[in-house]
This record gives C-alpha cells, sequence and structure tokens, in this order.
C-alpha cells in the first residue's frame, strides 16, 4: 500500500501519554480530597481543589482542540475496495467530516498528490461523518450510501475512498464446481424452544435525514445542466438556503450554506421536526438574476430560483444545480424634443406644519439559556448565558440589505430595538464546546409597536463532558 511512506500520520504515543497525564491528575485530586495530602503548583505553594480543578480543565481544553481523522483516496484500478500501491492516488479532492453523526460543525480539507488527506477536528464522543466530493462519473467501490462514520477518539481514526467508475459493478468470476449427486438426509423435527419470559425492546424508529447537493454557477451564454455538471464558470460565496414546512404550515428556514470555490454546496439537515416539504432557494448576489434551475426526480423546479421536495426519504439528493447571470440592460429611448408651455402664474399655498408621525417600529428580544437537560425546553433554574452574539439580517427581494448585532448579558437576554416591520432572519452565533438544542436560524417577523420572543438553548459540551469526572 502507498500510504506507508507518509509521516503526517498522527502519533499515537502523544495521545497515550496526553491521557495518562490526566489520569495521574485526577488521582491526585481524589487522594487529597480523601486524606488532606496537599497538592503544590510549578511554584511550589500548595494547589487547593477548585484551582486543580480549574488546571485540570485548562488541560482537557487544550486537549479536546487535537485530533485528526485520515486516509486516502484513490482511483481503484484492480477494483478489489481498497487503496494499494497498484491503485492511482486521486489529487485535490475535498473531503468533509461533521460533527455530531453528520449534524453538526464542518471540516473540511484537500488530498495531497499521493491521495492523503487529515481533517484536523475536536475530538468528540459523537462520530464524525466523512465523506468527499466524488468526482463525476465515480462512485465509492463498496460503500453505500458513500459515507462512514469515524470515531475521533480512536488512536488512529483512518478511512480509505477507493474510486470506480459509475459503469464499473465488480462481479465474482464463475467457476466450474462438478455436479454431484444429492445424499439423502433424514428431516429431523426440531424440539420446540419455550416462549422467553421477557419482550424485547422495539427499535426506535430512525429520523430522516437529507443531503442536498449541488452547483452554482455564472451563465456564459449556453449554460445548460449536463450530467449534473454546468457549462458555466462556478460562483464562490452564494448563498443557498433550505427551508421546511409541515402540511399546511408555512415555510421555515432551517439551514442556509455559501458555495465552495468550485461552485459546490451541501445542505444537511436532521429532520427531527417532522417538516414533509423542502425546498432549495439560491440567493443571488448582487447584480445577478436567477437564470435556470434543474434538478432530477422527485425534486421539481418551481422557478429559476427554487426547486421543490415533496416528502422525500432519507438519503442523498444530487445535481440540484442553479445558473445566474447579469441582467441585459433596457436601452434607453431617445427623447424628443417637445416645445414647452409656460403656463400663467399661480397664487403661493399657504404653509401647513404637518404633524410628526407615530414611531412605527418594532423589538425582538429573548434569552440564550444553558440547556442542562438538552431538551429544548426551558426549566426553573436553567440560566441564561452571557456573550453570546446574535445576528439579525434583513432580506428585500434577492439581495441581503440590512445587518444588526448585539450580544447578552449577564442574564442571558438580548434586545434589538427600532426594527422596522418586515421580515428578517435571526441566527445565534455558537460559542466553541456546544450544540444547539433549538433551532440556530429563524425567521421571524416584525410589526410596528410589536415585541417578538425567541429564545435559544444552548447545551454546554465541557460542562457535561469533564465535570462528572471531578465530582461536579
Amino acid at each position: 500500500m502507498f500510504r506507508h511512506s507518509n509521516p503526517q500520520r498522527p502519533h499515537g504515543p502523544h495521545r497515550k501519554g496526553l491521557i495518562l497525564f490526566v489520569s495521574i491528575v485526577i488521582v491526585l485530586m481524589l487522594v487529597q480530597t480523601a486524606w488532606g495530602i496537599p497538592l503544590r503548583s510549578m511554584e511550589g505553594s500548595p494547589l487547593q481543589v477548585p484551582k486543580a480543578w480549574k488546571h485540570l480543565l485548562r488541560i482537557s481544553q487544550q486537549y479536546q482542540q487535537m485530533g485528526g481523522i485520515q486516509g486516502y483516496v484513490c482511483y481503484d484500478q484492480n477494483a478489489d475496495g481498497a487503496c494499494t500501491s497498484a491503485d492511482t492516488p486521486a489529487a485535490n479532492i475535498y473531503v468533509y467530516a461533521w460533527s455530531n453523526f453528520g449534524t453538526g460543525t464542518l471540516y473540511s480539507t484537500q488530498t495531497n498528490a499521493s491521495g492523503y488527506y487529515n481533517v484536523g477536528v475536536p475530538y468528540s464522543p459523537e462520530p464524525y461523518q466523512v465523506e468527499i466530493d466524488i468526482p463525476p462519473g465515480y462512485t465509492v467501490n463498496g460503500y453505500y450510501p458513500p459515507y462512514i462514520y469515524v470515531n475521533s477518539l480512536d488512536p488512529y481514526p483512518s478511512h480509505d475512498f477507493p474510486l470506480i467508475p459509475t459503469s464499473q459493478t465488480p462481479t465474482a468470476t464463475p467457476t466450474n464446481t462438478p455436479t454431484t449427486p444429492p445424499t439423502y438426509t433424514p428431516t429431523v423435527t426440531p424440539t420446540a424452544t419455550p416462549t422467553p419470559l421477557w419482550t424485547a425492546t422495539p427499535t426506535p424508529t430512525p429520523v430522516p435525514n437529507y443531503r442536498f447537493w449541488g452547483h452554482v454557477e455564472e451563465s456564459t451564454g449556453d449554460s445548460t445542466p449536463r450530467a449534473g455538471r454546468l457549462t458555466g464558470h462556478p460562483m464562490d460565496e452564494v448563498q443557498v438556503q433550505l427551508l421546511a414546512r409541515k402540511e399546511g404550515g408555512t415555510w421555515q428556514l432551517v439551514r442556509a450554506v455559501k458555495t465552495h470555490g468550485n461552485g459546490q454546496y451541501f445542505l444537511f439537515y436532521w429532520n427531527n421536526k417532522g417538516y414533509s416539504m423542502f425546498r432549495i432557494k439560491v440567493v443571488p448576489p448582487a447584480g445577478y438574476v436567477p437564470v435556470s434551475a434543474s434538478a432530477p426526480p422527485p425534486g421539481r423546479v418551481i422557478d429559476a430560483q427554487t426547486i421543490e421536495y415533496a416528502s422525500p426519504k432519507s438519503g442523498y439528493y444530487l445535481n440540484n444545480d442553479f445558473v445566474l447571470g447579469v441582467p441585459t440592460p433596457t436601452p434607453t429611448a431617445t427623447p424628443t424634443w417637445t416645445p414647452t408651455f409656460t403656463p400663467p402664474p399661480t397664487a403661493t399655498p399657504t404653509w401647513t406644519p404637518t404633524s410628526t408621525p407615530t414611531p412605527s417600529t418594532g423589538v425582538v428580544q429573548g434569552y440564550v439559556w444553558a440547556d442542562e437537560n438538552a431538551d429544548g425546553q426551558r426549566q426553573a433554574g436553567e440560566e441564561g448565558i452571557p456573550d453570546v452574539t446574535l445576528r439579525l439580517s434583513r432580506q428585500t427581494g434577492l439581495q441581503s440589505l440590512t445587518n444588526w448585532e448585539t450580544t447578552t448579558d449577564a442574564a442571558g437576554f438580548y434586545r434589538f430595538t427600532d426594527i422596522p416591520p418586515g421580515t428578517y432572519v435571526l441566527s445565534v452565533i455558537l460559542p466553541g464546546s456546544v450544540y444547539p438544542t433549538t433551532d440556530t436560524v429563524i425567521e421571524v417577523q416584525t410589526e410596528a409597536n410589536a415585541v417578538v420572543e425567541v429564545d435559544f438553548g444552548l447545551y454546554m459540551l465541557v460542562k457535561h463532558l469533564y465535570m462528572p469526572l471531578l465530582g461536579k
């Protein structure tokens, strides 16, 4: 195999040494607590238990930032389902690692000239979903769907992606086996097995999850979809939104991403809200208008800006492509000279003062709180989280015109004032070591002299992962 010569693999002994060091610190703290034996810091002064907890927490936070998921991407020449020295490395392939089973933060990298990748990710108790940007005309040999779950806490989390053409299906080679006359075997009636007294636990119904993928490109005059690839120029940093609704309900913004440098976008959604309808919508940047959209069944093109899926099944939905263009200016007609008629002088009107209009703005406010039991509902004793940034964006037509930002106070309270009536997108900027227990991007409607209340729940990972070791 060609991967043994690459020097970029993480060093396992370093990780094991760090784990041993953290374990020794915990044991010393327990000894100090039980027998009163004082611990001492680097300076020689007694190290109190609360201070030791802070040292251990700082070490665990540093340990949490280390990690790497690695492997190879190759063109599987012999179709054996593995990347070996007989295969051709696949260079410059994007590799993506999504935290929390593919529902959290995205980390990405590209393969080097040897087909090797190493995605730097924080350690997490939940597996990462790892997948690649599969080149057109290829698929991953032996895997469907073409992604895997990798545990970042393993000493060497790795996975290879061998690629084969979509037309190439590995089949077993038949062998000529001489026919043997059948041997008669008497049938034995099995003894009835008594019914067990316990009842098996029913398997929970899996939550549907969707992966919408496609391109956004600029029209060159002949930009038409062709086997999932467009003939225009890829567009970077273009916003693509995922909207969802229940039967008879209103559309809600549930995801928003931006395209990569190659024009691609990925919209992943874990449908734990029970939505039945989904729409993919591109937001053209300033100076562009939607030209066309395309999607394979069961996708349905609503207009040049929107693609809709009705009651889709879990899985991948590829080639949801959009083409944007620059509008053609309308020629201005040359004015025809017309003789001007001079009207007779009119009396000067009397000035009448106008009354000052009543303020017609609204307020958006709420709390960001620490959701201790991660149930999405705030209970008594669950405190607010200070210094969390929130953003309020207003969209008119296809362009985002105005953004407001604020932060929560000591009680986790935030407030946007003097907001004109209209439709806005409210989002919370997640700090490190947390994951949300409520939606993080919400569409709100403001009215004059009205107050809109929106709260956000966050689950503190650092507190719940490490404090139980310390008896908290």
